[in-house]
C-alpha cells in the first residue's frame, strides 16, 4: 500500500532518518501515476476513446 509507505517515510523524516523503500515505492507511485494520467490527457491516444 502506497499510503502506508508514505507514513513510514514521513515518520522516519521526522526522526531524521531515511526510509530508502518507502522512498522508492513513493517514486515509483509518482511516476506509474503521472504517466497514466499524461495518457489519459492526450485527446488523440487516451485511454478511453470518446466520441
Amino acid at each position: 500500500n502506497p499510503f502506508t509507505h508514505l507514513v513510514e517515510l514521513l515518520r522516519a523524516a521526522s526522526e531524521g532518518r531515511f526510509d530508502a523503500a518507502g522512498y522508492g515505492v513513493m517514486a515509483g507511485c509518482t511516476l506509474l501515476f503521472f504517466l497514466i494520467a499524461r495518457t489519459g490527457y492526450d485527446p488523440e491516444r487516451g485511454i478511453f476513446n470518446r466520441r
